[in-house]
């Protein structure tokens, strides 16, 4: 539709936004739309992280993709030394092409919750909002954070999209998480037969269908050699809605020595093959029959 709008998306952590938002920019490139995408993800150990955050920066890198586009969309803009030209001239311009073309424009942010987490950076995000806030026909505008970034969100997006129409991403259905069981150990159906069923079951209320923890409890379930029974899945922390207590729940689990490597290892900024990691344990902890224990922890 080319009535254009803002429509916002949030969810917990791991609840799968930005899976949904980068599969619906895939769907509307296919469609033909003229669609863009910016992911505010970041990477403490990127060096030019709080670069990343400079909403200067994230301006230009959008005008770099707008100019992409073949010269009937921008006109003489595409032409144009553009480091002068407001963001909201680039979004005028393709949405005046999108409303005579029939062409639907959408622009995607994402990841907002990456840049509210710096508490410097908040004054950022609200100068790159109000760039792109640009109400018009021919113009969508798809945001999609966790709700700790919203509170940043101008008037002007309460406005065209009250907090009743937000979209929540809540996460994947039972038929999902079997599907994706399934392909994680194939032929388990076939051989538990009914019993299969129970144990879906049980992982969807461990995960109450975050994909996150999913993967968590396929991954436990693999490298602890465990199986797809009532029992083993007993023995891993359920999600309780926040992913921050499912940490909290792994992390007063461990062992203290199994802490003091996890410390360790946050410490190097480079990646330990496995026997230098039975190295390093060895070197913190004299009993060596506890060391394929804690390497397992």
């Amino acid at each position: 539709t080319l009535k254009g709008g803002i429509k916002v998306f949030i969810g917990k952590p791991g609840s799968g936004k930005s899976t949904y938002l980068s599969k619906l920019y895939s769907i509307l490139q296919k469609k033909g739309c003229l669609v863009f995408r910016h992911h505010y993800h970041l990477n403490p150990k990127d060096s030019s992280f709080y670069e990343r955050l400079n909403s200067e920066r994230v301006i230009e890198g959008l005008k770099a993709e707008f100019k992409k586009q073949k010269n009937s969309v921008l006109e003489s803009l595409g032409e144009q030394n553009t480091s002068h030209i407001e963001l909201k001239e680039f979004i005028a311009q393709i949405s005046n092409y999108s409303r005579n073309s029939g062409v639907p424009f959408v622009l995607i942010i994402d990841g907002l919750d990456h840049v509210i987490r710096e508490g410097n950076s908040q004054r950022q995000l609200i100068d790159f909002l109000n760039e792109v806030l640009f109400p018009q026909k021919g113009f969508w505008l798809l945001i999609g954070t966790q709700e700790v970034a919203t509170d940043c969100f101008p008037n002007a997006i309460h406005q065209y999209a009250p907090k009743n129409e937000w979209i929540e991403i809540k996460g994947l259905n039972r038929q999902s998480i079997k599907s994706i069981v399934n392909k994680s150990f194939p032929k388990q159906e076939e051989s538990y037969g009914s019993y299969y069923e129970k144990i879906i079951s049980k992982i969807q209320k461990l995960t109450d269908g975050n994909p996150l923890h999913l993967r968590y409890i396929l991954t436990e379930i693999k490298n602890r050699k465990m199986h797809l029974s009532s029992y083993d899945l007993d023995n891993i922390s359920p999600y309780d809605g926040e992913i921050e207590k499912y940490y909290e729940a792994l992390w007063r689990r461990l062992a203290e020595i199994s802490k003091t490597i996890s410390f360790a290892l946050t410490t190097l900024d480079f990646k330990l093959q496995e026997e230098q990691l039975y190295s390093l344990i060895s070197n913190l902890d004299i009993k060596p029959h506890k060391i394929a224990d804690i390497f397992t922890q």
